[in-house]
């Protein structure tokens, strides 16, 4: 068995070289890599209504305004 000081001492250098690699990439800082593979056939546009019956659009600046209109282009 492996005394709490041995290991809290391998894990603090290994932990201090990483830092200093995690600059170079973002896979060795530890972060898990997403895919969004399951996102690239849908090319439908969707449309966002709320409880109030209106149809809503986020613009680029974070906006949201909405309509009641639904075949409103936007």
């Amino acid at each position: 068995m492996v005394s709490p000081e041995a290991t809290n001492s391998s894990s603090s250098s290994s932990s201090s070289s990483s830092s200093s690699s995690s600059l170079s990439s973002p896979s060795s800082a530890g972060r898990h890599v997403r895919s969004y593979n399951h996102l690239q056939g849908d090319v439908r546009w969707r449309k966002l209504f709320s409880f109030t019956k209106y149809f809503l659009k986020i613009e680029k600046n974070g906006k949201v305004s909405g309509t009641k209109k639904e075949n409103c282009p936007y």
